[in-house]
C-alpha cells in the first residue's frame, strides 16, 4: 500500500490542493450521499441522519441551515473550522504538511502529492486530486469554479461609530461634541 492510498479523501484534497479542495470533497461527498443538493451556488440540507460522516463533512453540515447558504460562504465557514485544521494537522503529525504557524509541504509531503497524482482515480478521489475541473457535470463544475475564493471582508457598523467618537475626542482637535 502506498502512502496515498493510505490517506482519507479529504487528506487526499488537502495534501493536493489546500482548505478549499478539502471543503470541496466534503460537500461533494455529502451532495452524492444524499444529505445536501446544489441548486445553482446556493447548497441546502435535505438530511441531517447520518451519524458516521467524516470532520469535515460534518463541519459542511453544521454551517449549512435548513434554508441553505451561498456555496461561498460555506466554503468560506468550513475552511476556517476546526475540522479542516484537525485534517491539516493530521497531515503534519504524518510529516506531510509542514507545522504551525508555516504552511505548505515537508519534502515527504510532496512526494506524496506527486505519487497520488500517476495513480488512477475515479469519483471523488479524482477530484480530490485534480480539482474542481474534474467533476464531469458541467453545471456543477460551473459552480464550483465561478464561487469566489474568499468572502469580502465587511466593516462593523458599531467600529465605524467608535472611530468618529475617537476622533472627535482627539486632544489635537479645536472643537469639543456637545
Amino acid at each position: 500500500m502506498t502512502r496515498a492510498t493510505a490517506l482519507s479523501l479529504h487528506e487526499l484534497a488537502f495534501l493536493c490542493g489546500g482548505s478549499r479542495r478539502a471543503v470541496l470533497t466534503g460537500v461533494l461527498a455529502l451532495c452524492q450521499s444524499g444529505q445536501l443538493e446544489l441548486n445553482g451556488t446556493r447548497v441546502y440540507r435535505l438530511d441531517d441522519g447520518w451519524t458516521e460522516l467524516e470532520p469535515v463533512e460534518r463541519a459542511v453540515l453544521d454551517v449549512v441551515p435548513v434554508a441553505g447558504v451561498q456555496l461561498s460562504s460555506l466554503i468560506a465557514a468550513v475552511e476556517r473550522s476546526d475540522a479542516v485544521r484537525a485534517t491539516r494537522g493530521r497531515l503534519a503529525a504524518l510529516g506531510l504538511a509542514l507545522r504551525w504557524p508555516l504552511t505548505g509541504l515537508t519534502a515527504a509531503g510532496r512526494r506524496v502529492r506527486r505519487e497520488a497524482a500517476v495513480m488512477p482515480a475515479e469519483g471523488l478521489r479524482r477530484i480530490a486530486l485534480l480539482g474542481p475541473d474534474a467533476i464531469p457535470d458541467a453545471e456543477l463544475r460551473r459552480a464550483f469554479t465561478s464561487a469566489p475564493t474568499s468572502t469580502p471582508a465587511r466593516v462593523q457598523p458599531d467600529a465605524v461609530d467608535t472611530l468618529v467618537v475617537r476622533m472627535r475626542l482627539s486632544p489635537y482637535s479645536t472643537s469639543r461634541p456637545a
